[in-house]
């Protein structure tokens, strides 16, 4: 018995330890969080966080809102955007962890209307890494996403996927800031794809790759971000690129970036599989095509990456170059359009 009371008091003891812990840590995410909307405030980046409550005991820590939303300046434009509701789970014992529950839609609007469009979807989480430190890594999943509005030079646009998935790290051994990305999207339906393509049939997307000069530095709009990027020489880098829609298959890999103009421009070791009808479309005959890539697996010299990937796979070089779209010795018909 006197065994079982000291079993007993130790448990209150460190029961009611934990819990003081618990309280207190819950106390200190909530400073935390009005800290950070405070310096946010001093930027003119108003957020709110409406009906807040801390939840999870004991072992993990829920902040839930209904309806956040901001209103301020985003990248040199007075904007508003909200979220039904979003609640963010870190463990007690991974603080630094934290994984974000976002409820449809998400609404955004500029001050003068030229973007204003909504995302909505059945299922979304973001994951992110490095909380109390320094944010190095996030992930993003979602199923069923439908994006449509208006997208300021790029007018109305509508897109949906049954399911993406992003991830997102720092590089690490590279002399200036980089990220690593993978990509990954299902049953998409894309107007712009289907215009190039012909056709409305669901794609299939993955990318992997790498982004230099990835310091996103605050800026007064998407353009100047961008163009800061470009001269400072920003790339990106696909290590394998992948489409794959109806019997067509494209794989690619190699670097891209944006010339003087703020085109795209370089150039993407490609094969393509099944891809006749898109090759005809622009003019290239698949059977001669066919022939060359065989002269240049024969006698030119080739990455592993650029390697057919199929027996019936047309290996051919994707350029972009002096605005305008290249498959092979073919200069195609797409104009390349400055990109801001």
């Amino acid at each position: 018995m006197r065994i079982l009371g000291v079993l007993l008091v130790l448990a209150v003891l460190i029961g009611g330890a934990w819990t003081a812990f618990w309280f207190y840590a819950a106390g200190e995410t909530g400073r935390s969080l009005e800290a950070w909307m405070a310096q946010e405030a001093a930027q003119g980046r108003r957020w709110v966080c409406p009906n807040r409550a801390v939840t999870g005991y004991p072992l993990a820590m829920d902040v839930a809102c209904d309806l956040p939303s901001f209103a301020g300046p985003m990248l040199g434009e007075q904007a508003v955007g909200s979220l039904a509701g979003l609640t963010m789970r870190a463990s007690l014992a991974s603080p630094s962890h934290a994984t974000l529950t976002l409820a449809p839609p998400f609404v955004y609007r500029t001050a003068g209307g030229q973007t204003d469009f909504s995302v909505t979807w059945s299922r979304m989480s973001v994951d992110l890494d490095g909380l109390t430190t320094q944010l190095n890594a996030g992930a993003a999943s979602g199923t069923d996403i439908v994006v449509q509005g208006r997208f300021g030079a790029l007018g109305a646009q509508a897109t949906r996927a049954a399911k993406a998935d992003v991830t997102l790290a720092a590089s690490s051994g590279t002399a200036d800031p980089a990220v690593d990305f993978t990509i990954a999207v299902g049953g998409a339906g894309v107007p712009v794809l289907d215009d190039v393509l012909g056709g409305v049939q669901p794609a299939e997307l993955t990318l992997t790759g790498r982004v230099t000069h990835a310091d996103l530095e605050d800026a007064p709009s998407p353009a100047a971000l961008i163009e800061r990027w470009r001269q400072r020489g920003g790339a990106i880098t696909f290590a394998s690129a992948q489409l794959a829609r109806g019997p067509s298959r494209v794989d690619a890999s190699g670097p891209l970036h944006l010339d003087d103009a703020h085109r795209i421009e370089g150039k993407l070791d490609a094969s393509f599989t099944g891809a006749g009808p898109i090759l005809r479309r622009y003019g290239i005959n698949p059977n001669l095509a066919a022939a060359g890539s065989i002269l240049n697996s024969l006698f030119g010299k080739h990455d592993a990456g650029s390697k057919p990937a199929g027996p019936d796979a047309i290996s051919l070089p994707i350029v972009f170059r002096n605005g305008r779209l290249g498959v092979g010795p073919v200069v195609t018909p797409v104009a390349l359009s400055p990109l801001y």
